[in-house]
């Protein structure tokens, strides 16, 4: 995280792009999708992938989301009893 913003991944993820890839053929047969980011701090104003990191998770990112993919990202709010979804935070691009 920087400046208040958190990034996706934290490493490279041949997985989470090929969750993409997946979305993108669902929407392409007409089923609504999205990707649903859990932003596991209380500090974040915004989300944004972090195309330093790994940059082709980022193209496929945007890709998605010009086929229609939605973008949906929260942050939680967390104690020692436990955690809860809090704020949706803006995803930036």
């Amino acid at each position: 995280m920087e400046n208040r913003v958190a990034a996706f991944p934290d490493a490279v993820t041949a997985r989470g792009k090929n969750h993409l890839v997946e979305l993108q053929k669902l929407v392409a047969e007409g089923h609504r999708c999205l990707m649903f980011y859990v932003v596991q701090r209380m500090d974040a104003d915004a989300v944004r992938p972090a195309d330093e990191i790994d940059p082709e998770y980022g193209r496929e990112l945007r890709k998605a989301v010009a086929a229609g993919v939605e973008i949906v990202a929260y942050d939680v709010d967390m104690d020692l009893t436990g955690i809860q979804v809090r704020n949706r935070l803006p995803f930036r691009f």
